[in-house]
């Protein structure tokens, strides 16, 4: 499931210029999560600012 979540993110990051030149201005940030039905938390995992 998370190689899916962090393909779909690369797809988004990658394949549009225009959220690409987004990106690269620092006015988007894509981030791949992953939510569970059973706890509903939310885990972000990918795409995340390094601390």
């Amino acid at each position: 499931m998370r190689a899916n979540i962090r393909a779909a993110a690369d797809h988004l990051r990658h394949d549009s210029n225009v959220l690409e030149q987004q990106i690269e201005r620092g006015g988007l940030l894509i981030v791949g999560a992953e939510y569970s039905l059973d706890t509903g938390e939310v885990d972000f995992f990918d795409g995340l600012p390094a601390d």
